[in-house]
């Protein structure tokens, strides 16, 4: 599936944009409820993310995102690949980074696994992510 910006989080990165908002470290998440099919209207409410198994979400630090346009006019920013390490089976059907605004935690964008769950084992396992958004 493709990566969605809902509002709820567009609205938040434009007002950073425009000094509106303060900066804040993001967070990477990731969800389980296989009902999810992302869209412009799904708000943090809607999400359920992993509970035990060693599941937490992961900081990302402001100064770990670099930016590279590719010389066609394409910009994007990445961060470093994130691994989430689990003691216990789960299915995984997508991620999203989030900021908090200091009274709500925004969705900035969200992605379903393609093929979606992705199925760890009773013994647990990892899942890696690089996260990466691109403007054109």
């Amino acid at each position: 599936m493709a990566l969605i910006a809902p509002n709820d989080g567009e609205q938040f990165l434009l007002g950073l944009m425009l000094g509106n908002k303060t900066q804040q470290d993001f967070k990477l998440r990731l969800f389980v409820q296989p009902t999810v099919a992302p869209t412009e209207n799904t708000v943090f409410a809607d999400i359920t993310e992993p509970s035990g198994g060693g599941y937490a979400a992961i900081s990302m630090p402001k100064a770990g995102w670099s930016v590279a346009t590719d010389g066609s006019g394409v910009t994007s920013a990445g961060y470093a690949q994130q691994t989430f390490s689990f003691s216990a089976a789960a299915n995984v059907y997508g991620y999203l980074v989030t900021a908090d605004d200091g009274a709500t935690t925004r969705i900035l964008w969200i992605e379903r696994f393609s093929g979606a769950p992705f199925t760890l084992p009773a013994g647990g396992g990892a899942i890696a992510i690089t996260p990466k958004i691109i403007l054109d």
